[in-house]
C-alpha cells in the first residue's frame, strides 16, 4: 500500500509518487517535495517556509493584467539583508486544474510568488503550482 500524499487542489491530476529511496534534492527538505512522472517538484508552501527561515520579511503580489483569458501577476520578495527579488507569473482557464478554473486569476498570483521565491532561494526545481494542468 502506498502512503497518502497531500496534494493541493490545483496540482496536476497525475498521482504523486514516492521518491526513489536514494534520491533527494540538496538544500530542499524532503517534506517540501512532490514527485510526478518520476520528476521532483517543490511545493509553494515549502518555498515560503524556506524563505522565512532565510530572512523573508515581505512577499507581495499584484495583478499586472487581467482578461477573461489570461491573468498576469508580479511578485516581489524582500529579505532581512536588503536583497529583493521580482518575478512574474501567468494563468489562464486552459492551464489550471478544472477544479479552480473560476479562480485562475489567483493562480497567477501564486505562480508569480513561487517563481520569485525560487529565484530568491536559488531553487532550480519548478513549483508544482506552476505546472500547466491542461
Amino acid at each position: 500500500m502506498s502512503p497518502v500524499v497531500d496534494v493541493p487542489e490545483d496540482v496536476p491530476a497525475a498521482e504523486p509518487q514516492e521518491p526513489p529511496a536514494s534520491e533527494g534534492v540538496p538544500g530542499i527538505p524532503r517534506e517540501h517535495l512532490i514527485y510526478l512522472h518520476g520528476k521532483a517538484f517543490v511545493r509553494y508552501a515549502g518555498l515560503l517556509s524556506m524563505a522565512h527561515e532565510r530572512g523573508l520579511v515581505s512577499l507581495s503580489a499584484k495583478f499586472v493584467s487581467v482578461t477573461a483569458e489570461l491573468a498576469i501577476a508580479e511578485a516581489t520578495a524582500v529579505f532581512r539583508d536588503g536583497r529583493s527579488f521580482c518575478e512574474a507569473g501567468d494563468a489562464s482557464p486552459n492551464d489550471v486544474n478544472p477544479k479552480v478554473i473560476k479562480h485562475f486569476k489567483r493562480v497567477s498570483l501564486t505562480r508569480a510568488k513561487a517563481r520569485c521565491l525560487r529565484d530568491a532561494l536559488n531553487c532550480d526545481l519548478v513549483a508544482v503550482e506552476e505546472l500547466d494542468h491542461a
